[in-house]
C-alpha cells in the first residue's frame, strides 16, 4: 500500500510539475523581496555589514531557483529537485522573518540606548532615528531616562541633558498625557516640599516636549496665584508664582507678550506683598515695569506700577510724577472707549472691568498729583469723575474696594470735609448674600486702609457725626 501511495504521489508530481516549478519560483522571490527590504532597512539604518552580508548570502539562494527554471533534466529528477528547492525557499521566507524579528530589536536597542547618553545633540537624532526606522517604539526608553535625569542630584550635569533629552522628545516621543500630568504633578509637589531641582527641571521638559500644555498649565497657576493672593493665602501664592517662573524659563519667547506680561505683573504682585524677600521692593518695580514693557496695553499693570510708586515714593517727587504720567498716560490712551485689543480680550478684560480700572487710574492719579501739591482743580476734577464712577457701578461690588478714592476726597476738602465722605471710608454694612459677614469700602486686611478708616473715624468723633447702615 505504501508502494501505492509513493506511485500516485510522484506521479501526482509529474503531472503538477510546471505549478510546482512556478510556485517554488514565487516562494524565492517573496524571499528576494523579503530580504530585499530588510537589507535597504539595514544599510538607511547605518549597518552596512550586516546588511552587505545578508545581501550576498540572499543573492546566492535565489540564484539557483531561477537557473533551475532553464532545468533541463528529465521530469523524475526535475521533479525531487522542484520540491527540495520548494522546501528550501520556504526554509529562507522563515529564515529572515525569524532573524529580522530577533536582529532588529537588539540593533535598535542599541542605537537607542547610545541616542540618549549621547551628549551631541545631533548624533543623538542620528542614532534615535535610525532606531525608529528599524521599528523601535523609542518612547519609553526616553521617558524612562528623563525621569531619571529629573531625579539626579544637584551638582550633576542633569540640567543640560534634560534640556537636550526634552527636545528629543519632542521629535522622536508621543503624545502621552499620564506623562503629562506626571510632570505637572512633579512640579507642584517639587515645590511644595522646597525640592527647586526637580520642579525646575520638570518645568523644562513639560516647556520643550508639549509647550501647549505647558501654556496651558501656566494659564492655569496665574489663575490659581489670584485665587491665592486674593484669599491672603501667600504661602500657596508664592508657590503657584515659584512654579510658573520655572515654567516661563522654559518656554522662552514661545509665549504670547500678553501672557508673558500677566506672569511678569503677577511676579510683581507677589514680590510686593513679600516683605521677607531680600530687594522685594526693586523686584516688584521691575517686574510691573516688565509687565508693562511687554504688553503697553495691560492697564491693570499700569494701574499697579503707578500706584506701587505712589505707595513707596511718597516723599519721591520723581517718582510721583512718574506714577501721575503711567496712570494719566494708560487712562487716555486705553480707557476711551475704543474697542479691546488682542491682549485684553485674551485677559478677559470687558467694558466692566475697564471701568473699574478707570476708577483706579483716576484715583491713583489723584493721590500722586494731591501728594506733589498740585492744582486742587486738577486733583477735584479726578476724584469727582472716580466717585461718579463708583456710584454708577454701585461701588463695585464686595473686594473691590473704593475707600482710597474717599479718603482722598477728604483730604481734598480739609476742613470742609463732609459727614457723607468719611462715612463712606469707614461704613461696614452686613454682605447682602450673606448676613452674618460685615463689607465695606475698606479693605480690613491692608494697614493702609486701616490707617484711612482710624483717620476718618476720629474725623467723625470729632464732630459728633454717627455713620447710618445704608
Amino acid at each position: 500500500m505504501l508502494h501505492d501511495i509513493q506511485i500516485k504521489s510522484t506521479y501526482w508530481i509529474q503531472r503538477h510539475l510546471s505549478l510546482l516549478q512556478n510556485l517554488s519560483f514565487i516562494v524565492f522571490f517573496v524571499f528576494v523581496i523579503l530580504l530585499g527590504w530588510w537589507v535597504i532597512v539595514l544599510f538607511l539604518a547605518g549597518e552596512q555589514l550586516i546588511g552587505s552580508l545578508s545581501g550576498l548570502i540572499g543573492l546566492a539562494s535565489a540564484l539557483n531557483p531561477v537557473i533551475s527554471f532553464f532545468d533541463p533534466s528529465d521530469r523524475v529528477e526535475q521533479s525531487s529537485r522542484i520540491l527540495m528547492r520548494l522546501m528550501v525557499g520556504l526554509i529562507l521566507v522563515l529564515v529572515v522573518i525569524v532573524a529580522r524579528t530577533f536582529i532588529n530589536p537588539e540593533l535598535a536597542r542599541q542605537r537607542v540606548e547610545e541616542g540618549v547618553r549621547v551628549t551631541d545633540i545631533t548624533v543623538a537624532r542620528q542614532n534615535l532615528d535610525i532606531a525608529q526606522r528599524l521599528g523601535s517604539d523609542i518612547e519609553p526608553a526616553l521617558r524612562n531616562e528623563i525621569n531619571q535625569v529629573i531625579d539626579s542630584p544637584i551638582g550633576s550635569e542633569g540640567d543640560q541633558s534634560v534640556v537636550r533629552l526634552a527636545e528629543l522628545y519632542r521629535l522622536f516621543g508621543k503624545k502621552n498625557v499620564d506623562w503629562y500630568q506626571t510632570l505637572e504633578t512633579n512640579i507642584r509637589e517639587g515645590i511644595q516640599m522646597a525640592n527647586n531641582v526637580r520642579a525646575s527641571r520638570s518645568s523644562m521638559v513639560l516647556a520643550l516636549a508639549a509647550p501647549d500644555k505647558a501654556i496651558d498649565l501656566v494659564k492655569n497657576l496665574n489663575d490659581e496665584f489670584v485665587k491665592a493672593q486674593g484669599n491672603h493665602d501667600f504661602n500657596k501664592a508664592g508657590d503657584f508664582i515659584q512654579a510658573i517662573s520655572f515654567l516661563e524659563g522654559g518656554l522662552g519667547d514661545s509665549r504670547s507678550v500678553c501672557s508673558r506680561s500677566v506672569t511678569q505683573m503677577n511676579l510683581g504682585i507677589f514680590f510686593d506683598a513679600s516683605p521677607g524677600f531680600e530687594d522685594y521692593l526693586s523686584r516688584a518695580q521691575q517686574s510691573y515695569s516688565n509687565a508693562v514693557q511687554l504688553d503697553d496695553s495691560n492697564v491693570q499693570a499700569h494701574y499697579l506700577l503707578s500706584s506701587f510708586l505712589l505707595v513707596n515714593y511718597a516723599e519721591d517727587s520723581v517718582q510721583l510724577e512718574r506714577a501721575v504720567a503711567i496712570a494719566h498716560n494708560a487712562r487716555l490712551r486705553y480707557l476711551s472707549g475704543q474697542p479691546l485689543n488682542t491682549c485684553a480680550l485674551e485677559r478677559g478684560d470687558t467694558p466692566e472691568l475697564l471701568d473699574w480700572y478707570r476708577f483706579l487710574l483716576l484715583t491713583t492719579e489723584a493721590g500722586a498729583r494731591l501728594a506733589l501739591k498740585d492744582a486742587p482743580i486738577t486733583i477735584g476734577s479726578l476724584l469727582e469723575e472716580a466717585m461718579q464712577l463708583a456710584q454708577k457701578n454701585k461701588q463695585f461690588g464686595p473686594g473691590d474696594f473704593t475707600a482710597e478714592a474717599y479718603h482722598y476726597w477728604a483730604q481734598y476738602l480739609g476742613d470742609n470735609v463732609d459727614q457723607n465722605t468719611l462715612c463712606m471710608i469707614v461704613r461696614r454694612d452686613p454682605d447682602p448674600n450673606d448676613p452674618s459677614q460685615l463689607i465695606g469700602e475698606a479693605d480690613q486686611t491692608n494697614p493702609r486702609h486701616m490707617r484711612w478708616v482710624a483717620d476718618a473715624q476720629a474725623e467723625l468723633d470729632s464732630h459728633g457725626w454717627v455713620c447710618l447702615p445704608q
